[in-house]
């Protein structure tokens, strides 16, 4: 990996697996990070290894989170939101007493959302309640008030959205939720007729994507 050299790099962690490690989720995630890292979608092999994080027993709950978490993204690009909220309530009990169960308060919110509108109420309460408990500035606050706004959004209140938003820019200023924020300030900004403002928003992402291909959050 420091020689640049991914696929040595994951033929390697395919042969350790071999081997019959102590931790093969650690080598899992590893293997998983450098297919996410050049852009391919999971599939075939790689949701095998990722089914196999998620069914060890032994695996860290750091590392669980990670794959279900993963996974449920999968499963919500299938369309299959019911086994997506499967996946995450199944979650509770296994991450139960850790720091990452917390973090499933999001996850879980995130299958309600895919779940259309009578699902957003119970959404947002979910996130609300996570935010009150999760005072860390980290990734997980992030993603909370990106979702929250995002509800706000659906629901056709922009101006609620943006506070959301904003409170994501104002405190980082990279990353791919950074991004998925500033998208959503951008729209709303249209929707209140703020077409200027709005106009230089969007050019600013337009310079992102194509800085980076693929984006998740971008097309």
């Amino acid at each position: 990996l420091w020689s640049k050299k991914p696929a040595e790099a994951a033929d390697a962690y395919r042969q350790a697996l071999r081997l019959s490690p102590r931790e093969p989720d650690r080598l899992r995630r590893r293997l998983l990070d450098i297919q996410l890292a050049s852009g391919k979608p999971l599939g075939g092999e790689s949701l095998a290894e990722l089914d196999a994080i998620i069914e060890d027993s032994s695996a860290s709950s750091e590392n669980y989170l990670w794959a279900l978490d993963h996974k449920v993204e999968w499963l919500l690009d299938q369309r299959d939101g019911a086994g997506a909220l499967a996946l995450a309530s199944a979650g509770k009990e296994r991450l139960a007493g850790t720091a990452e169960k917390l973090a499933l308060s999001y996850t879980e919110a995130l299958c309600l959302c895919d779940g259309g509108a009578r699902y957003s109420e119970e959404a947002e309460t979910l996130l609300r309640s996570l935010l009150c408990d999760w005072a860390v500035r980290d990734e997980l606050w992030c993603k909370a008030n990106w979702l929250l706004g995002r509800l706000q959004q659906l629901d056709e209140r922009p101006q609620a959205a943006l506070t959301f938003y904003d409170e994501v820019l104002h405190t980082f200023q990279v990353g791919d939720v950074y991004d998925a924020c500033a998208l959503g300030r951008a729209e709303c900004l249209a929707a209140l007729e703020r077409y200027d403002t709005a106009l230089e928003a969007f050019a600013a992402l337009k310079e992102r994507l194509v800085e980076r291909p693929g984006h998740p959050f971008l097309d």
